[in-house]
């Protein structure tokens, strides 16, 4: 269903946009739908575009991944040999 929405706009982009929709020959109504949309994608792809250049290789590390694993639990296994006298099964 579609609702009426209603904004102030500057008389040149309403110039713009009838003279954008007439040379497209859409509506005014079919060219803002596809601009908010296109808008609205734009920005999703750029927020996932930032997320990942800042997580980009987080997951490459210099060391293998045993050795990772092995600096994470050697301390736990430390910890619960003072603390237990008895080594958890794995």
């Amino acid at each position: 269903m579609d609702r009426v929405f209603s904004t102030r706009l500057p008389e040149e982009i309403i110039r713009e946009l009838d003279d954008a929709s007439r040379r497209l020959g859409i509506t005014r109504k079919q060219f803002l739908s596809e601009a908010i949309m296109l808008r609205a994608a734009c920005t999703s792809h750029q927020r996932a575009r930032e997320i990942l250049a800042r997580a980009a290789g987080s997951w490459q590390r210099q060391e293998h991944p045993a050795e990772t694993v092995a600096r994470a639990k050697d301390p736990f296994r430390e910890a619960w040999r003072r603390h237990e006298g008895a080594m958890p099964q794995s």
